[in-house]
């Protein structure tokens, strides 16, 4: 295994390796507020949307942090490893 692997993989994650989830991006977002609203809103009924922080890691193009933010969720962030 070359020494610079995990820079090679990382650098280039997004269109080697998830870049085939993501062939129609409305339907991810459709799917990823559905998934949010079904497993997520029950944890966070005390949370306050405007003002609490949301941190996403491994946000890859930021599919979940779009869902929250269309439920009302202001404070987002994402962190990726791939520069793409």
């Amino acid at each position: 295994m070359p020494s610079n692997y995990r820079k090679q993989l990382f650098d280039s994650y997004y269109s080697t390796h998830a870049s085939s989830f993501d062939k129609n991006e409305q339907e991810k977002l459709v799917w990823s507020r559905l998934y949010i609203e079904q497993n997520y809103l029950k944890h966070l009924a005390a949370f306050d949307r405007a003002h609490g922080a949301l941190l996403e890691i491994g946000c890859s193009k930021g599919y979940f942090l779009k869902g929250f933010q269309s439920l009302g969720f202001d404070q987002l962030s994402g962190v990726d490893l791939s520069p793409e």
